[in-house]
């Protein structure tokens, strides 16, 4: 499942009329070529209709082979796709109900659809290898102060200084280091 949240709809999308056209524009806008052209079930979010210009949706794909969660997640962020990648989680529910309407109506007339395509199922490519990382040679790394009152020296915005997280990390390893002996 991948769940496509707030995403823009087009000029002259219409959510109302052909919700199945908006959900394949965004297959092609937001996922990668492996999941073009291939048939998958879709379902407007709880949601979807309420908020306008916007479509919010869960797209089911069916995949070639089995794939872990991790697995899944690592291709996608890898091939820069922007999802909600919490649902690659075995243990995040996944919210598929319709929506339940007091005192008026659904804006959708239908919230569920396939779209078709001349394949059945997406076929993941491999995820790279990511490069090795030398910490030896990693600018962030690279002359470190050998105490706390060095490191947090170091902190701040401006010429000079590193930011937050590296010296506060540093300094906090540094304690670290001489509480231990």
């Amino acid at each position: 499942m991948i769940d496509i949240d707030k995403w823009p709809l087009p000029a002259g999308a219409d959510l109302f009329q052909s919700p199945e056209h908006v959900v394949e524009a965004a297959i092609y806008a937001l996922l990668p070529e492996a999941f073009h052209d291939v048939e998958c079930w879709w379902q407007l979010s709880a949601s979807a209709g309420f908020a306008t210009d916007v479509l919010k949706t869960h797209i089911f794909f069916w995949l070639s082979e089995p794939a872990s969660n991790k697995h899944i997640k690592d291709v996608l962020k890898q091939l820069g796709v922007v999802v909600d990648y919490a649902l690659f989680n075995a243990a995040q529910p996944h919210y598929v109900a319709a929506p339940i309407i007091i005192g008026g109506h659904d804006p959708l007339p239908h919230r569920t659809g396939w779209v078709k395509g001349s394949a059945s199922s997406v076929i993941l490519p491999a995820v790279k290898p990511k490069a090795a990382r030398s910490y030896a040679t990693a600018p962030s790394v690279q002359n470190i102060p050998r105490d706390v009152e060095g490191c947090l020296a170091r902190l701040g915005d401006g010429e000079g200084l590193k930011g937050f997280h590296v010296p506060l990390r540093s300094a906090t390893w540094q304690y670290a280091a001489r509480q231990s002996r």
